[in-house]
């Protein structure tokens, strides 16, 4: 799953952890404790828990997405862009094709951006059930000194290295958004450079099978611009189809 995924991520965070959460509760409550040892409290605590630390990643998640910074240099990537139409799509040539800038596969401009291009992180790891702050669990022992016939310590849920690399993870991503920006136009450049100096050098001679496109269209729908507008927000004078 994807950044812009979030929301289902944490459900299917939520439905891998809290059958974990259960099934040790219950080898815990299925030993012959005295008293009888009722994990609901503790389950209850321990998945409120779970969702108190997997809330943790909207914050960074949101502040990613409401980054505005990132606008200006949108704006000279769609310059790019316009260029990269006239000359791939308007206006090819079979002789010298232009290839499509890997930085956007399929000419989907959304992948410049980390929130559709990013995986989620793996969640498996990111937890812990402790007891008395230690992952080993009670068992029952009459003969040990002291004997352990009762529950009588506290069960929490603890956060492991992997959960702390994931948060700190989520720093990075409008700056490799802006290392993206800032490379695709050199890949243009670099896409292009045959088929536009073909162009000037054949002049009249030059095979080109013209395409009537509309570049403000293409940009918006076919790569998925307005995608990009609708989802931080941003609005550019003109570009409105």
């Amino acid at each position: 799953m994807k950044l812009n995924e979030y929301t289902a991520w944490v459900a299917v965070a939520i439905a891998h952890w809290e059958p974990i959460i259960d099934q040790v509760l219950d080898d815990v409550a299925a030993q012959s404790w005295s008293p009888e040892y009722d994990p609901a409290a503790d389950k209850a605590s321990l998945k409120q828990q779970l969702a108190d630390y997997l809330a943790a990643f909207e914050t960074p998640l949101l502040t990613y997405r409401d980054d505005n910074t990132r606008r200006g240099p949108f704006i000279d990537v769609l310059m790019s862009q316009v260029f990269y139409i006239n000359v791939a799509v308007a206006q090819p040539s079979p002789l010298e094709p232009v290839a499509v800038p890997s930085l956007i596969p399929g000419e989907d401009i959304r992948l410049l951006f980390a929130w559709w291009g990013q995986d989620l992180p793996d969640f498996t790891g990111f937890f812990e059930v402790l007891y008395d702050g230690s992952p080993t669990m009670p068992v029952y022992d009459a003969t040990s000194e002291p004997p352990k016939t009762s529950v009588d310590g506290t069960f929490s849920l603890g956060s492991t290295a992997a959960y702390q690399a994931a948060i700190d993870g989520l720093s990075g991503y409008v700056d490799q958004d802006l290392q993206n920006m800032e490379a695709l136009p050199l890949q243009v450049q670099a896409n292009t450079r045959n088929r536009v100096a073909y162009g000037i050098f054949a002049g009249a001679d030059a095979v080109i099978e013209p395409n009537p496109v509309s570049s403000k269209q293409y940009l918006l729908q076919e790569m998925h611009v307005q995608d990009v507008l609708d989802e931080f927000g941003w609005t550019i004078r003109g570009l409105e189809l």
